[in-house]
This record gives C-alpha cells, structure tokens and sequence, in this order.
C-alpha cells in the first residue's frame, strides 16, 4: 500500500525528530483506516489520540521549560506583580492620608511610592531556579 501523502500537515512535517514521529505516526493510521474501512474510523481516531498523546506532552513541556528558562520574562513577571502590589495599597493609602491630613499628605504619599516603585524596578531581582 502506499504511503498518504502528508503535505497538507505542514505544522508536523518539521525537521525536529518529535515532528517526524508524528508524521510517521498519522501516517500509519492513515494507512490502517484505509484497509480496515471506514467503520472503523473511531477506533483509529482514538488509536493515533492515544499515540500522539506523549508526543503533544512532551512538545508542551518544551515550550514550557524554555519560557520557565527565559529569565528577562520572569523578571518582567515579578516586577509588574510588584508594581500591582505597590498601586493596589496606594488607593487606600490616598483615602486615609487625604481624609487624615490633607492634600500634603497625598502628595507626599505619592513621592514616596513613586520613589519605591522606581527602586524596586530598577534593581535586579532573584530567580528561583
């Protein structure tokens, strides 16, 4: 029997050796269906599901560990989280100052957290590897 012709499936005719299994593998299936009919098509659906499975786990956990190794993002991550941090107990702050000092204590509530907000980001942080 020949082999299907596999051109359509440009996202898995890609030179890694993951990509090449893949092809192989819907390749096999498609050849299978072919001879077993199309009453069993469930059945080789969820052969190559099950086939394909490790192959799509193990993708995702490369592209996952490649993003968990990028440490600009992380950084990025920790310092916009930080900045969230330091805005969400500015509103309270503003109100409490406003209502217990005045306009002075506001703007002086604001220099000091823009000044934190300029130190916390420009200062390197730790990585958890």
């Amino acid at each position: 029997m020949a082999t299907p012709d596999l051109s359509g499936f440009s996202s898995l005719s890609s030179t890694t050796e993951a990509g090449e299994e893949a092809q192989q593998e819907l390749a096999h299936h498609l050849e299978t269906l072919r001879e077993l009919g199309p009453e069993y098509n469930d059945a080789v659906a969820a052969s190559l599901m099950c086939s394909l499975e490790p192959l799509i786990d193990q993708r995702i956990r490369q592209v996952g560990g490649q993003s968990a190794r990028n440490p600009a993002t992380n950084e990025h991550q920790e310092r916009r989280k930080t900045l969230a941090l330091i805005l969400g107990f500015a509103i309270p702050l503003t109100a409490i100052a406003g209502a217990t000092a005045g306009l002075l204590a506001i703007g002086l509530l604001w220099v000091a957290l823009f000044i934190i907000a300029i130190v916390v980001t420009t200062q390197s942080l730790p990585y958890n590897h």
